[in-house]
């Protein structure tokens, strides 16, 4: 028959190792769901960050179109006024129509790259966000498992009350190592 007290101790360990798996399991989880809302944040920061640069892509665009345009016009007014409709002046109007759908481009081409970038950036932090969501367990669950696996591991405890040594501190075997009586009914 088991020793009421080596059992009792046994019971109670396990009851404090449940809520001790209860309490960190409410902490893991409230902890998964503020970094998720960061996470969350974040995304929608990069998202805007994306919006913004759609944006920025249009307005440089416009002053691209109007820079070139106003250089055309004033070498077209400047040909017009020297009486020079032909040659160099034609060649002078195509470089600079050909360096204005260059820089057009480029713009195109930087503001395409960052905007998606930004957007890479949203989805990882809303797949983050998820799977910080997704790792949180049930505290209940926990508690459960780290006091039956407190009890199973009292087992001999509860069956045979002592194993044989001197018990001078009340718990089944004797003086536990530091380790058995940290982590006994911790569920580790």
């Amino acid at each position: 028959m088991a020793d009421p007290i080596s059992a009792t101790l046994a019971i109670v360990g396990a009851a404090v190792g449940g809520f001790s798996a209860f309490k960190q399991t409410q902490y893991n989880n409230a902890a998964a769901e503020s970094e998720s809302y960061t996470a969350r944040m974040d995304a929608q920061i990069m998202q805007q960050n994306a919006t913004n640069e759609a944006q920025n892509r249009e307005n440089q665009l416009t002053e691209s179109r109007r820079k070139y345009n106003l250089l055309t016009g004033q070498s077209r007014a400047q040909a017009g006024a020297l009486g020079m409709f032909g040659g160099s002046s034609l060649d002078v109007l195509a470089d600079q129509t050909t360096q204005g759908s260059f820089e057009q481009k480029t713009i195109v081409q930087s503001t395409v790259s960052s905007q998606q970038n930004y957007l890479n950036q949203a989805a990882a932090y809303k797949a983050r966000a998820q799977n910080l969501l997704n790792s949180r367990q049930s505290p209940w669950l926990n508690a459960g498992l780290a006091a039956i696996g407190g009890l199973t591991g009292s087992s001999g405890a509860l069956k045979t009350g002592s194993t044989g040594s001197q018990n001078t501190t009340g718990i089944a075997g004797g003086s536990p190592s530091s380790d058995e009586f940290m982590f006994s009914g911790m569920g580790y």
